[in-house]
């Protein structure tokens, strides 16, 4: 039983050994927590950590990596982690200009911290009442080779001021007494002129900026609302979600994040570097009211259609008219001189998009619209030959381009005896030269020859009709002409009554007489239309959208038409159509 309880003591004895050994190591009595900007690798941060090891193994070392020269962050961050850890923990905030900026000492709490007299300990000073606030300006500390602070080496003078923190002399020790540190600028949350007025805290490794509006301030809006958001720099928009995948890629939104903090982001972007947002700037969140202009060269059903479908995406996409977008449509009425009073019209307004629909508004929007308004064009046969593309920032676009083989393989397959065509199209429209070109370019490969008329204005159509019907064409070709598409019932009127097919690219071509049309299917074009400048209001860069273009595949066919010239659709062609007009 004595040798037992001798080898019961030695085990006590032994474990307790270990027990203090482990202790020295990893059972600290105090924590020091530093903020700061340096890598945590770096070689200032490594020098502090292990002379802390070295002279104070009791104390357990906390690194929290703060945005580069961010100092408001440091701030914040230094808030949160004094309500976090508990009495005699002590901070040092890393993140200043270099030794020769002033640094200072207090007691807050029973909490030491060690900062830049740059503001970053605002919002710590005025959760805690500080005490004991000393300048770090007596260079003793430091030893006896330096006169003053600045001569010393920087990384000498954080590891020797933090050795001296945790030493537990009295904070006089460390120089002459500050009386009025600097402040940075605190905004509190509050509503004003249905704004709610707040301030960015924290932008995260991902540019995510996180605000101090707190949910209590966000009681006037609902999931789905279109936020208008000021900086003191810029002015954007985002949609009120849940999370980020509230809106596509690249789209701008705001949420409750987990601390019920409203926060603005990127879906899968950065929102901080998107418009230069950093933390401390003051943020505005209200209702958004967006102006989108629509601008076009004249009136037909086609552009009409489109439009109508532009809109109805939007609404889908929730752009609601008259709630939270309201549109400015201006028509040139087939005149291109009235573009630039149309469009300064429009900036007056504030439009903050504009959507030209054709080609001819699309190149004066390029031309005559300020660059820091987006531009998002539709119903453009080749932006390309009309010198849209590189004409300026902040532009994207959609073209209804014609695949003209296809466009010409289902004239050959309609009517197969066509040898000879007429062509009426107008030279002095860009999308109507090009197609012109193609027509001629591809014709001897499908065995066509043209009778070509040229026009300006609608009132031509007729006489230009008749000079075709001189040469016995056996069919009217019309493609991508806005003022054929102004006077196409009247053409198809004279083609039915002639009876020569006529052939168009749309389906309002068809619906207004042609015989048949093969097109790009223009309600997704218009539905694209519309979803591309969601896009664009929601903070995708406009020129960061490559231009969208579509299949040249939707048939339609009019049989009223076929029955007034006589005339019986192949079944090749009955099976492929998408539209018939009974």
């Amino acid at each position: 039983m004595k040798r037992i309880l001798i080898l019961l003591s030695i085990v006590l004895v032994l474990f307790s050994c270990t027990e203090n050994n482990v202790t020295n190591i990893v059972g600290y009595d105090r924590t020091l927590v530093i903020i700061t900007d340096f890598s945590l690798e770096s070689d200032i941060m490594i020098g502090i950590e292990g002379a802390v090891r070295q002279q104070h193994p009791d104390v357990d070392i906390k690194l929290i990596k703060n945005q580069a020269f961010d100092v408001f962050e440091s701030g914040v961050l230094l808030e949160s982690a004094a309500q976090s850890f508990p009495e005699n923990t002590y901070f040092a905030v890393i993140v200043d200009p270099g030794t020769a900026a002033l640094k200072f000492v207090y007691e807050a709490a029973g909490r030491r911290v060690l900062v830049p007299d740059n503001g970053a300990s605002t919002k710590m000073r005025k959760l805690f009442s500080a005490t004991s606030m000393h300048y770090i300006d007596d260079p003793s500390l430091f030893g006896d080779e330096f006169n003053d602070i600045p001569s010393i080496p920087y990384d000498k003078f954080w590891r020797d001021a933090i050795l001296n923190l945790l030493s537990d002399k009295p904070l006089s020790v460390f120089g002459s007494v500050c009386e009025t540190p600097q402040e940075i600028n605190i905004i509190n949350p509050k509503v004003e002129n249905n704004s709610v007025i707040g301030q960015v805290q924290l932008t995260d490794n991902f540019g995510n900026c996180e605000t101090n509006i707190s949910l209590d301030f966000m009681t006037g809006f609902t999931n789905g609302d279109i936020l208008e958001i000021s900086t003191s720099e810029r002015r954007f928009f985002a949609k009120y979600g849940t999370h980020y995948a509230s809106v596509e890629a690249a789209e701008n939104v705001a949420f409750p994040n987990s601390k019920d903090r409203l926060e603005i982001a990127v879906n899968l972007m950065n929102m901080s570097e998107r418009y230069n947002i950093k933390a401390g700037d003051q943020i505005s969140v209200k209702k958004a009211t967006i102006i989108a202009g629509i601008l076009r060269y004249n009136s037909s059903e086609l552009v009409d259609n489109i439009i109508a479908g532009i809109k109805l995406r939007m609404n889908e996409r929730g752009f609601k008219e008259g709630i939270n977008i309201s549109y400015i449509e201006k028509n040139a009425n087939g005149d291109i001189a009235n573009f630039p009073d149309l469009i300064q019209e429009m900036n007056t307004a504030g439009t903050d998009l504009l959507i030209p629909v054709s080609t001819p508004a699309s190149q004066a929007a390029v031309q005559f619209v300020p660059q820091d308004i987006p531009i998002v064009y539709t119903y453009v046969t080749s932006p390309e030959f009309a010198g849209i593309v590189n004409k300026r920032l902040n532009v994207t676009g959609l073209s209804d381009a014609t695949n003209f083989d296809d466009y010409l393989g289902f004239v050959n397959e309609l009517l197969p005896e066509i040898k000879n065509a007429g062509r009426i199209y107008n030279p002095n429209e860009p999308n109507s030269a090009y197609s012109q070109g193609r027509f001629l370019e591809l014709g001897p490969f499908y065995g066509i020859t043209y009778h070509n008329q040229e026009v300006f204005e609608q009132s031509e159509i007729e006489s230009a009709f008749n000079s075709i019907i001189n040469t016995e064409a056996d069919a009217i070709l019309i493609a991508a002409d806005n003022t054929m598409n102004l006077g196409f019932k009247g053409l198809a009127e004279l083609s039915s009554g002639s009876k020569i097919p006529l052939i168009g690219d749309s389906y309002e071509n068809a619906s207004d007489g042609a015989l048949a049309s093969i097109s790009v299917d223009y309600d997704l074009l218009a539905s694209s239309t519309g979803n591309t400048v969601s896009n664009v209001i929601l903070g995708v860069k406009a020129d960061d959208i490559p231009i969208q273009r579509f299949p040249t595949s939707v048939i339609t066919l009019n049989q009223k038409t076929a029955d007034k010239i006589e005339f019986t659709f192949p079944q090749s062609i009955l099976n492929k159509a998408k539209h018939i007009i009974e």
